[in-house]
C-alpha cells in the first residue's frame, strides 16, 4: 500500500480546502483506458463512525492491465481497503470496498478532508485513473454544509448543496448566496427555509445566470460564497455552514476580441450578427428567382424514409449497498436514516420515474428521494434515503423498488430489520 503521508508524531492532520477540479460530479478520468468511479463521492463522519466506499475500476482498452491502488489524503490508520490490486481483461470492471474509519481518540480536527483514490498500472504507468472523495469530519452536534461541483462552466451554472446535521436535534437552516460582482441572479429550489432532522441530511439546489446575458465577448469568472444560517441562534456566521465555488459565465459566441464591441452590441441576438454577410446572397436569390420563369424544372422521383432503426441502448445503473440492514429498533421509533446511492454510469442519461416500499411489512419503512422526476447525466448520481419505524416486535422486510428508463426495471433493494421492546 502506498501513501504520502507516512505516520509520525509530527503528522499535520489539519483538513485540507477542497480545490476547484474540473470534471464531472461523479468521475474524473486521467489517464486512458482505465475508468474509476467511487460511491459515495462526498460523506460526513463522525469520528469512531466508519463509512464504506465502493470502488468500480472499468477496463475500456483492448489489452489486460495489472493495477493497484493508491490511497493518499487521509492516515493508512484510517481507512481498510479489501482489494488493494487488481488485473481486469479487455472490457471488464470490478468492485472494491474501501472502509474510512478516523480514530475516536484522539479524534481529528473537525473540517472537510479530501480523500484521493488513484489506480496506478504497475509496469505500464502510463495506464490510470484517479478520483476524489470529499469527506466532512465532525463531531456530534456539529451542523456542515457541502457543495457541489466547485466549479461550473457554461451560460448557466447550477450547484447542489448538502446539509449535514450531526446533532441530536433538528435545525432549521435559511441559505444566503453572494457574488463577486454583482451581476449574477440566485433561484434557489426550494425556497424555504430548509428542515435538517437531528443525525440526517438535507438538500437544495441553486440555479444562477447572469443577470444580463451576452450573445459575444470573453467568458468571465464569478466568485460565489454560498452561507447557511440556523435560524434561533445567535451565530451570524458558522465556517462549517459556508461554501466557496466558482462559476465561469460563457457566451454563445466566445470571441475575446469581440468583448470590446459596446455593451448594447454584445447583447443582440444571434441572429442579427450574419445579416451583413447575408445580404448579398439573399439578393442573389432573389433574382434567381424571378428568373427561373423560364426554365423548366426536372422532375425527381420522390425519396421515401423508412422510419426504425437500431434502438439505443439504455443506461446501467449500479446502486450502492444492495441490501439495507437496521439494528434493532425499538417499536414505535424511529431509527437513523440510510442512504442508497444512485450511479448513472452511461452512455444515456437515467430517468427514475417512480421509488416505492412493497413488500410484507412496507408500513415499517419510509423513503425520501432525490432521483425521480429528474434526469441523471452519464456519471451523476441521487441519493434514496431509508429509516425504519417497526410497528412490531421480531423481524420485519420489505423492499425498495425503483422504476426506471435502465434494461431490468423496476430493480429491487431489499429492507431488512429488527424491531424490540
Amino acid at each position: 500500500m502506498v501513501t504520502d503521508m507516512p505516520m509520525c508524531a509530527t503528522m499535520d492532520l489539519r483538513p485540507t480546502r477542497l480545490k476547484p477540479v474540473a470534471r464531472s460530479n461523479k468521475e474524473r478520468v486521467m489517464l486512458h483506458p482505465v475508468v474509476l468511479t467511487v460511491v459515495p463521492q462526498e460523506a460526513a463522519l463522525v469520528p469512531g463512525d466508519e463509512l464504506f466506499l465502493a470502488l468500480i475500476a472499468r477496463n475500456t482498452g483492448s489489452n489486460t492491465v495489472r493495477l493497484h491502488l493508491d490511497i493518499r489524503g487521509v492516515p493508512q490508520t484510517w481507512y481498510t481497503l479489501d482489494q488493494p490490486r487488481v488485473t481486469l481483461g479487455p472490457g471488464a470492471s470490478e468492485q472494491m470496498h474501501l472502509a474510512v474509519h478516523p480514530p475516536a481518540s484522539p479524534p481529528p480536527p473537525s473540517g472537510r478532508y479530501t480523500l484521493t483514490i488513484r489506480l496506478r498500472g504497475g509496469s505500464r504507468p502510463a495506464i490510470g485513473a484517479s478520483t476524489d472523495v470529499a469527506l466532512t469530519i465532525g463531531r456530534e452536534g456539529e451542523l456542515h454544509l457541502d457543495v457541489q461541483p466547485t466549479h461550473a462552466v457554461g451560460r448557466a451554472a447550477t450547484f447542489r448543496l448538502t446539509y449535514r446535521n450531526l446533532s441530536p436535534a433538528p435545525a432549521a437552516l435559511a441559505l444566503r448566496a453572494e457574488a463577486s460582482e454583482q451581476g449574477l441572479r440566485f433561484r434557489p429550489e426550494p425556497a424555504e427555509p430548509v428542515i435538517v432532522p437531528a443525525g440526517g441530511t438535507g438538500s437544495i439546489t441553486v440555479h444562477v445566470v447572469p443577470r444580463v446575458r451576452e450573445t459575444v465577448g470573453a467568458p468571465r469568472d464569478y466568485g460565489i460564497v454560498f452561507r447557511a444560517l440556523q435560524l434561533g441562534t445567535m451565530v451570524e456566521d458558522n465556517p462549517s455552514l459556508v461554501g466557496q465555488v466558482r462559476f465561469t459565465c460563457v457566451p454563445r459566441i466566445t470571441i475575446p476580441a469581440l468583448h470590446a464591441l459596446p455593451a448594447p452590441l454584445r447583447r443582440l441576438p444571434l441572429w442579427a450578427f450574419p445579416l451583413p454577410l447575408l445580404l448579398p446572397l439573399l439578393l442573389f436569390l432573389a433574382h434567381d428567382r424571378m428568373m427561373a420563369h423560364t426554365v423548366k424544372p426536372i422532375d425527381k422521383p420522390a425519396t421515401t424514409v423508412t422510419p426504425g432503426g437500431p434502438t439505443p441502448p439504455g443506461p446501467t445503473i449500479l446502486l450502492n449497498p444492495v441490501t439495507v440492514r437496521f439494528d434493532a429498533q425499538k417499536v414505535g421509533t424511529t431509527s437513523r436514516e440510510q442512504i442508497v446511492h444512485v450511479v448513472n454510469l452511461g452512455p444515456v442519461p437515467l430517468t427514475v420515474t417512480s421509488i416505492a416500499i412493497r413488500g410484507a411489512d412496507t408500513g415499517d419503512f419510509a423513503a425520501n428521494d432525490t432521483c425521480t422526476h429528474t434526469g441523471i447525466s452519464v456519471n451523476g448520481g441521487c441519493t434514496i434515503s431509508v429509516r425504519f419505524t417497526p410497528l412490531a416486535a421480531g423481524r420485519r422486510v420489505a423492499r425498495l423498488e425503483m422504476a426506471d428508463n435502465a434494461a431490468g426495471s423496476p430493480r429491487t433493494v431489499p429492507l431488512v430489520g429488527f424491531g424490540s421492546h
